[in-house]
């Protein structure tokens, strides 16, 4: 039993996905990654990654020592060192989230205005 209901949801169902719809091209983590690393600010992207592999290994380095310490200041030293390196690993994998998501913004942003100019009367076509 088919209602014309029916028929018109079939065939809006299958009409191709529009490129404008929101849901139609969601950008992967890698995607927003790489257009962090390839946006305007790409040479504080670049350097950021390379100094959150830099405190990596810092704190690599600083949690070996801490367990090889010979004394207690030491151990305390080398402890803080590792809190210290971590905490700056956090700060920047937040920083880049941050970028990520502003870059997802964007995205978001450009869609509705082109529906807004998709929706939006033409001057042309008033006269």
């Amino acid at each position: 039993m088919n209602t014309p209901l029916d028929d018109r949801i079939r065939q809006a169902l299958d009409r191709p996905a529009d490129p404008l719809n929101p849901g139609a091209d969601e950008a992967s983590v890698f995607q927003l990654l790489g257009d962090t690393v390839r946006g305007r600010q790409r040479w504080v992207a670049l350097f950021a990654g390379v100094v959150t592999f830099a405190f990596v290994a810092v704190s690599v380095l600083c949690a070996v020592r801490v367990y090889h310490a010979a004394d207690t200041r030491g151990a305390i030293l080398w402890a803080a060192g590792l809190n210290f390196s971590l905490l700056a690993v956090a700060m920047l994998k937040m920083w880049f989230w941050l970028q990520m998501d502003k870059y997802a913004l964007l995205r978001e942003i450009k869609r509705l205005e082109l529906h807004i100019a998709r929706l939006s009367p033409h001057p042309s076509a008033e006269k």
